[in-house]
């Protein structure tokens, strides 16, 4: 009992240092970067109501549900951003112990499932990692569900052009964000399969079948690639006996070494991209005009007998 108390302890001390981090040393530092305020989208709905709860004063449901049930990177970033005090965003996150006992001690319970006198142990664990994931599920909804009750109560207010809970650098994210998309369509014009030489296609072909058959090996019923090593498993023990590599398989170590082949396919495929991206990429910003890509002319055809008209393309 000892050990699971220390553990919560150490898990909830861990959370609460991860959000002062993210606050502190993410969003204040990086208050003014476009790039991270692009990366967790001030400029969308979700996260001005997101804004609108977290700037709130005193606490409310709202404001710890999203706290406790708000993705960490950018509730916790945002509130760094929005240049708010530290200690409210912890003491409203202190609920997240309620997340964090179960996990403890189902992490407890199974580490005592093997023994003869406690073979009720292992239906527990059970029981607190059910317990655990409903947890979980529930604060994730109230967070959303706050946040969409913000965003249908100001709907008349999230419209384009308007300035509320608005981010004093959202033109310059709506301008990188366009320009992302820009960059995106080159990347997908010039990278298609009908661009590939002969050489991409064939790397990209052996790598999407040694990937099928990398997951069919790991999928295999007859024999397993990795032998069953738990959380209560030791490595001086059955099936390891010291061994670290002994918990693969000969089937184990043929996927492994088929994976590396087909990370290397795939690094050819982006190398192979970023050279020809490359010069678009730099006109781009030189600020050149990029051009398009040719459309296929038609010519639009009537029939005489006054059926539908119909579109033919050389």
């Amino acid at each position: 009992m000892l050990g699971i108390c220390l553990a919560n302890l150490f898990c909830f001390v861990l959370k609460m240092l991860a959000i002062a981090l993210e606050q502190k040393a993410i969003g204040e530092p990086f208050s003014n970067s476009v790039s991270v305020k692009k990366f967790i989208g001030v400029q969308t709905n979700f996260m001005k109501s997101v804004r609108f709860i977290l700037s709130s004063d005193g606490f409310s449901i709202a404001k710890v549900a999203v706290l406790v049930g708000g993705p960490d990177w950018p509730t916790s970033v945002v509130t760094g951003i929005l240049g708010l005090r530290l200690m409210p965003m912890l003491v409203g996150s202190i609920p997240v112990l309620l997340l964090i006992l179960p996990c403890g001690f189902a992490a407890g319970f199974m580490l005592c499932s093997d023994k003869p006198e406690t073979t009720r142990c292992k239906g527990a664990a059970n029981f607190c990692l059910a317990s655990a994931a409903l947890l979980q599920g529930f604060a994730s909804f109230l967070a959303a569900y706050y946040t969409q009750d913000v965003m249908d109560s100001y709907q008349d207010q999230l419209v384009e052009g308007s300035s509320w809970m608005q981010d004093p650098q959202e033109a310059e994210v709506l301008r990188s964000v366009q320009e992302d998309d820009r960059k995106n369509a080159q990347w997908s014009a010039r990278t298609r399969w009908a661009m590939q030489p002969m050489f991409i296609r064939v790397t990209l072909s052996m790598g999407s079948l040694l990937a099928s058959a990398m997951i069919a090996i790991l999928l295999n019923p007859l024999e397993a690639p990795f032998k069953q090593f738990n959380i209560d498993s030791q490595v001086s023990g059955p099936p390891l006996n010291g061994n670290v590599f002994a918990v693969i398989n000969p089937l184990g170590w043929i996927s492994i070494y088929v994976a590396g082949v087909v990370v290397g396919c795939l690094t050819v495929f982006q190398a192979w991209c970023f050279c020809a991206t490359r010069s678009a990429f730099r006109s781009y910003s030189d600020g050149i005009e990029l051009p398009h890509w040719p459309t296929i002319p038609c010519t639009r055809l009537e029939p005489s007998d006054g059926g539908t008209s119909l579109n033919a393309c050389s």
